[in-house]
């Protein structure tokens, strides 16, 4: 059964979309799964505690540019429907011209249901600060 999926480090997926947190959990589910429609968001954040029940949300430097880069090389054109739902402008053109020729919407997504910073949120699988 083909699945939708959800790539975004912060936002929790919608219902019946499968939740890729990283760039490795992305490519992963593209490379095994069979994929129905993909939405997905550009940057990479984390979220940060600065007090009690404080958070902020820091930017990590990295993005998900490198998926639409693995759909555009390991699918036909126009396997599935692409929805970019990142708040960032820049991003959100950059993603859609690494698809030339798939269907790609732009939708950002509200800033919603995203992970508590007790759940740890490290973009693929490394320490981004390098300790």
């Amino acid at each position: 059964m083909a699945v939708k999926l959800w790539i975004d480090e912060l936002r929790k997926a919608p219902a019946g979309w499968e939740w890729a947190q990283n760039i490795t959990q992305a490519i992963k589910c593209l490379d095994t799964k069979e994929i129905s429609e993909v939405s997905m968001d550009y940057d990479i954040s984390l979220l940060i505690s600065i007090g009690v029940g404080a958070q902020q949300e820091v930017h990590s430097g990295e993005t998900f540019e490198s998926v639409a880069r693995f759909i555009y090389q390991a699918f036909d054109e126009g396997s599935f429907p692409v929805e970019i739902h990142s708040l960032n402008p820049k991003g959100q053109k950059l993603l859609k011209e690494l698809l030339p020729g798939w269907k790609v919407t732009i939708k950002p997504a509200p800033q919603g249901d995203r992970k508590s910073p007790e759940q740890p949120i490290v973009p693929n699988d490394q320490n981004i600060l390098g300790t």
